[in-house]
């Protein structure tokens, strides 16, 4: 099939969400671990070489576009959407979920070294993606600084919309 295909032509592979089978004790995609969020995202080119790639960034979705964009020759309609400049969109991002599927309403934050969620339970979990890939020593209780510096992130980016549920965390 490859060898059919045009020179000029890139192929880009992902999904929409991971899913837990037990991990964490959970089931599902709900979650805001590793297993849930992590999803493939594999870009191959033919005869347009490859694009530059900084391992240690988290790829999303909304680099969907920039990154198709840029192979066309196109800039993205969007100025904030940049994909030639590094500083166009944060290295973390929100993490959220509410809906009736048994996880309690939470917010948080995901960056390449940590993950911080907020519960409507008020439960608070603090993980270190780099020594605990896994997730599973919470830090919450065992590091206030990085604990407070991860809050204030998410608080930010958790209240920076309109619409919450009744049981937002923030």
């Amino acid at each position: 099939m490859w060898d059919a295909l045009p020179d000029n032509t890139v192929v880009l592979f992902t999904s929409d969400n991971g899913f837990l089978w037990g991990e964490h004790r959970w089931q599902g995609k709900t979650v805001p671990y590793n297993e849930s969020l992590r999803v493939p995202m594999i870009v191959a080119t033919k005869g347009l070489g490859a694009p530059a790639i900084d391992p240690s960034r988290i790829a999303l979705n909304v680099d969907i576009r920039a990154t198709l964009d840029g192979f066309a020759g196109l800039t993205p309609a969007t100025d904030w959407l940049d994909w030639r400049d590094p500083t166009w969109r944060r290295p973390d991002f929100v993490l959220e979920h509410w809906g009736a599927t048994g996880v309690p309403t939470y917010c948080g934050v995901r960056s390449p070294d940590r993950m911080y969620v907020r519960y409507s339970t008020g439960e608070e979990e603090l993980d270190d993606e780099r020594s605990d890939p896994l997730e599973l020593e919470n830090m919450a209780g065992a590091a206030p600084q990085e604990l407070a510096v991860m809050r204030t992130r998410a608080q930010d980016l958790c209240t920076s919309g309109q619409i919450y549920p009744p049981d937002w965390p923030f």
